[in-house]
């Protein structure tokens, strides 16, 4: 059987009754978001994580930064109970929050400088025979156009918003943002191993109208092992098997 949680570093991820389980993509963008903050001037005081889930990118943006209160949102009571729990269970539990509430609901009496989201993209004929998965990963409840709303009307003049979709979904999310004045800042291509199709974008969004920065990602070498990107955004978080490297 299976386990049904997610061993980090420094936080364990439960995740028996979420429909949305640990990824390898939302790890990825969890660490390339995570390693911005670093790199950058940029420190986000105050963090807003759209659809936490079971709280994993709240969790990796808690580890990388010092002093930023993170809150997540999320509307399914099973997620959110269990972004409770690892949240409490982490060593940055003063920090984090999560709110049982659709994001079109949600309200805060201050905004936020980042917002991160890794949002549901598959439409209604994909639909499988579990619930709590449909609804982490089918926009019914969450549509591009609400998306783009909820962040123009949460996201500080000066914020930054991290937005992870296909390629496509990527294109026509863009075209939302820009009808709220947001704009692409950064777009970041993520193939499994290169020659392969870009499965994943990481887009950076702002109010600052200039030339998104590009960048692409490999996961995996020719030979099949974690390339070195990869393996260096994740060290911090993942607890390497032996033969990794």
């Amino acid at each position: 059987m299976p386990n049904t949680y997610f061993q980090f570093k420094q936080f364990r991820i439960d995740q028996k009754r979420s429909g949305m389980k640990v990824t390898t993509d939302a790890c990825l963008f969890g660490a390339w978001v995570a390693n911005f903050i670093k790199d950058s001037s940029l420190k986000p005081h105050h963090v807003l994580d759209i659809g936490t889930g079971t709280g994993l990118l709240a969790l990796m943006i808690a580890q990388a930064t010092e002093n930023s209160q993170i809150d997540g949102v999320e509307m399914n009571k099973y997620a959110h109970q269990e972004a409770i729990d690892n949240f409490s269970n982490s060593p940055w539990d003063e920090r984090l929050t999560s709110s049982h509430s659709y994001i079109q609901k949600f309200h805060s009496s201050s905004k936020y400088d980042m917002i991160i989201c890794n949002p549901p993209f598959f439409g209604k004929n994909l639909k499988g025979q579990l619930s709590n998965k449909n609804q982490a990963m089918h926009n019914d409840y969450l549509s591009m156009e609400e998306l783009s709303d909820c962040i123009d009307k949460h996201l500080s003049n000066e914020g930054i918003s991290w937005i992870l979709f296909p390629e496509f979904e990527m294109k026509v999310f863009t075209k939302w943002m820009e009808k709220k004045g947001l704009y692409q800042t950064h777009e970041v291509s993520i193939r499994n191993k290169d020659n392969t199709p870009i499965f994943r974008i990481i887009g950076g969004f702002s109010r600052d109208k200039k030339s998104p920065e590009t960048n692409e990602i490999l996961i995996r070498k020719e030979d099949g092992s974690y390339s070195d990107e990869f393996y260096n955004l994740l060290q911090d978080y993942y607890l390497w098997e032996k033969e990794t490297r």
